[in-house]
């Protein structure tokens, strides 16, 4: 949770973690336990962030296309419409209007602010203005790394299949496909807060590629997933010893619990040095002189503090 980009803002985006720990669960389980994982994935959606829905579509898409549309989308559809029914219940008891009008400010929110959700604009002008614009600029050299080649990175190792299962491969694919050419093609302010709807599902893949592919004999596959994890290293210094390590292992063959143990080491000191960077950060101290010996003065709330 620490490796990904913005990490130390994770209480602000908790509900994005949140969502990416369920849905990243849901994609692993999805074959071995179809109707728990699409009520997970709801709860995601709809109890965490509705941005996931384009995660969602692209995974749904994706089996519906392998298994032909079949009676099994009745199913799908009933189980993932369960915590939709709890969430409008919710809003039907405890909204001061009716739901008609909460829909129209929900559509209105998602749907209708191009400036925040972004338009479906694919000129090269468009989503080149919308990128000069955005906040990519002011990204350091680790964050473009993260957001941009390591998805890339999984994508690719997704399309030459047989790592997570020809199935689940492209099931994956889509669904990390679609939410990154929406980040990339689509956002308008493309803020590194949301790219933890990808970044931490990409990490995570990354890991179950490495530890599965550690003693394989396709040497690009196995160096590809470490490459993924590498990018997520809090420094300089420990992301180009990784490489080295990375590059021993790939070319030699070693030892599954060993590698495991090395990897495990990076990545705690990684974590460790990302502690010690942010306490080393400014800090700044708000003292409210109104309302210091209490919240209830007059004073304290005719200025706007409480």
């Amino acid at each position: 949770m620490t490796s990904i980009p913005w990490w130390y803002g994770t209480l602000y985006s908790l509900g994005e973690m949140i969502s990416s720990i369920l849905f990243f669960n849901s994609l692993i389980l999805f074959n071995s336990f179809r109707r728990a994982t699409l009520i997970l994935m709801s709860i995601s959606i709809f109890f965490g962030k509705f941005i996931f829905i384009i995660c969602f579509l692209g995974f749904y898409i994706s089996v519906l296309l392998k298994e032909k549309i079949t009676l099994n989308i009745l199913q799908d559809a009933f189980y993932f419409l369960i915590p939709l029914s709890v969430w409008l219940l919710l809003v039907y008891v405890n909204y001061e209007q009716s739901l008609s009008s909460y829909f129209s400010k929900f559509l209105f929110v998602y749907f209708q602010q191009p400036e925040i959700v972004g338009s479906f604009n694919f000129s090269l002008e468009n989503i080149i203005k919308n990128l000069q614009s955005s906040e990519v600029s002011t990204w350091n050299v680790s964050t473009i790394l993260r957001v941009l080649l390591s998805p890339i990175l999984i994508i690719f190792l997704l399309i030459k299949k047989n790592v997570f299962g020809n199935n689940l491969d492209i099931h994956l694919l889509f669904s990390i496909g679609f939410i990154y050419l929406y980040f990339w093609l689509l956002n308008p302010k493309k803020s590194v807060i949301y790219t933890q709807d990808f970044t931490y599902i990409t990490l995570m893949l990354g890991f179950v590629a490495a530890f599965s592919l550690i003693n394989s004999s396709n040497k690009i596959n196995k160096l590809i997933s470490l490459l993924i994890i590498s990018t997520f290293m809090s420094s300089n210094i420990i992301f180009f010893l990784l490489i080295i390590f990375i590059l021993f292992i790939t070319m030699k063959e070693i030892n599954l619990n060993s590698a495991k143990s090395l990897l495990i080491i990076f990545l705690l000191v990684s974590q460790f040095n990302a502690f010690i960077e942010s306490q080393e950060w400014e800090k700044n101290t708000y003292s409210i002189i109104e309302c210091i010996e209490n919240f209830n003065f007059s004073k304290c709330n005719s200025n706007g503090y409480n």
